[in-house]
């Protein structure tokens, strides 16, 4: 029996590596190297002229993992595209908010309560927009859901697209117990924490970082911010 929970969180950049290769295999060795409860991807598929068109890679690295999964799908003529929640706890309640967009790709929030034993968590995961006033819309409207429920369980993770930490990203944070600080981009030499972590009632951080080595440094131009809790 798992104990604790364990969250891994990646931008995986539609499987291009920093050499401008799309290799969805590269992406999903690295995953399948690692062993966490909850994984918790962004920029998945292809967009544009990013990516393989036509190539499935949810279901590419969802095979890797073996878990139970969520998909949060943007499908437009330019774009099959989104966000990937893979547990290996059951999971329910499964919803995606759509955080709107003044340009670039629609953004939303997924959520979806991980079933363990003695207690749901709720795991938020979202990657927001390039747009200083859009990101402050998205983050406000992230902070009502949280809000709603205070006592719930629950981590929030994913690409906030915040180059510093100012009042609206603080003012997000302060509604968890537990808040990231890794830096994470760009994935050579990271300067900025664009990947954040934030939990609140899971119990002690007992374990928390980033994954440096070549297997994710050279998969994406971001690297992956991981966090466990002692959770009974």
């Amino acid at each position: 029996m798992r104990k604790g929970f364990s969250l891994f969180c990646w931008n995986i950049h539609s499987c291009v590596g920093r050499d401008g290769r799309c290799d969805p295999d590269r992406v999903r060795h690295a995953l399948g190297s690692v062993d966490f409860d909850v994984f918790c991807l962004q920029e998945v598929g292809w967009q544009l002229h990013r990516g393989t068109r036509n190539f499935d890679q949810f279901k590419h690295l969802a095979d890797e993992i073996k878990g139970h999964q969520y998909q949060s799908l943007t499908k437009t003529r330019g774009a099959h595209f989104g966000n990937l929640i893979i547990s290996r706890y059951p999971l329910a309640a499964t919803q995606t908010v759509k955080l709107g967009r003044r340009w670039g790709v629609p953004r939303c929030l997924q959520m979806a309560d991980a079933v363990l034993e003695r207690k749901r968590i709720t795991v938020m995961n979202t990657h927001l927009g390039l747009d200083p006033l859009e990101r402050l819309k998205q983050m406000k409207r992230i902070a009502e859901f949280v809000r709603a429920d205070p006592n719930q369980p629950r981590v929030l993770c994913g690409d906030f697209n915040t180059l510093r930490n100012g009042v609206a990203i603080k003012d997000l944070g302060s509604l968890f117990e537990y808040r990231s600080s890794s830096r994470t981009f760009p994935a050579r030499r990271p300067a900025l924490q664009l990947d954040r972590i934030f939990a609140t009632g899971l119990g002690n951080c007992v374990e928390e970082g980033i994954l440096r080595d070549s297997r994710f440094r050279e998969a994406s131009d971001h690297l992956p911010v991981f966090a466990s809790f002692r959770t009974v």
